[in-house]
């Protein structure tokens, strides 16, 4: 799929833009789930909280910018579902980074007309550190992106330096820090596309974009991918192992109420339909909160019960209510 020289570039600058590797028959396709996606689901903030505003922004635009972000578009249509696993996309994955390849995420990043949000110099390294440099962020632009409607900016070669030390916490967003990494602190150039293109680049490659300014989207959706024997790192002191349980149709799983469990997203082209039905033994009572603190189960309150449809034992669901 890539060049020798591109995959250089790549290694080099932690960088390198694909043009038109996405068909305008397949943008229009793509652009055209995202209208009905961001119409049904998206909801407009400002972007990204922080400090990091007061030194990007003017005074009157710190709280007047918008952004519309969402997580996993394939979760609300199959057709980006499909995206994910695009032969052209993957194979310029593979020859960055190997073979083995996994997908991570997918991020649409929309910035509507006049004051779409900016987004501060930083890695994506910090939102989901791995113990390896071979992951790959892949920018899918699905609009004509010049430098004025808020294109990719990069930092070439910071990417050599690894994860770097961010500003992190519960009112903003990663990001490095302003008295250090700022554009007008640090060289960067602009990257402008056109739909169709993808950028691909290292999740160490400091990077921002300014405000659009323009009068139309950019709508752009970030897909990331990893050499699979990479590990997140950071989140948990020990891994969590847990087991698949396939199962066909008239299967029952009994399980406790107790028992730790997840479910993952259906791939398949088909439903995925079961009912959970619950049960207890009938002098179980059911138990309420602290009254100090709502988010705790206090195994003393005991309630009044009022779903006590009793199905076997000594009483019958009359004598039960």
């Amino acid at each position: 799929m890539l060049t020798q020289e591109q995959i250089s570039a790549y290694n080099e600058d932690g960088y390198v833009k694909i043009e038109g590797l996405f068909t305008p028959d397949e943008v229009e396709e793509l652009g055209s789930e995202m209208i009905k996606i961001i119409g049904d689901w998206g909801e407009e903030t400002i972007g990204w909280r922080g400090p990091w505003r007061e030194k990007y922004l003017a005074e009157d635009e710190q709280q007047a910018t918008k952004a519309v972000l969402m997580h996993n578009p394939h979760f609300y249509s199959a057709t980006w579902g499909h995206v994910m696993f695009n032969e052209k996309l993957v194979g310029c994955v593979q020859d960055l980074i190997g073979s083995s390849v996994q997908w991570h995420h997918t991020v649409l990043h929309a910035k509507p007309p006049e004051r779409g949000t900016p987004f501060p110099m930083h890695q994506d390294y910090p939102f989901y550190p791995h113990d390896g440099l071979d992951f790959v962020d892949c920018l899918l632009h699905l609009d004509d992106t010049p430098l004025e409607s808020g294109s990719l900016c990069v930092v070439p070669g910071s990417h050599k330096d690894g994860g770097l030390e961010h500003i992190m916490g519960p009112d903003t967003a990663p990001h490095l820090p302003t008295d250090v990494y700022h554009p007008d602190k640090v060289e960067s150039i602009p990257i402008p596309a056109k739909a169709g293109d993808v950028i691909f680049f290292s999740y160490c490659t400091i990077h921002w974009s300014n405000v659009n300014r323009t009068d139309k989207w950019r709508r752009s959706v970030r897909f990331g991918y990893h050499d699979s024997a990479m590990r997140p790192v950071g989140r948990y002191e020990d891994k969590v192992e847990s087991i698949p349980i396939p199962a066909k149709a008239g299967d029952v799983i009994f399980f406790s109420y107790c028992t730790i469990h997840w479910s993952n997203v259906n791939r398949t082209d088909k439903w995925r339909r079961s009912v959970r039905f619950g049960y207890h033994d009938s002098a179980m009572r059911p138990v309420g909160r602290y009254e100090d603190d709502p988010y705790r189960i206090d195994p003393n309150n005991v309630l009044e019960g009022n779903t006590n449809t009793i199905v076997s034992g000594y009483k019958t669901n009359s004598e039960a209510n």
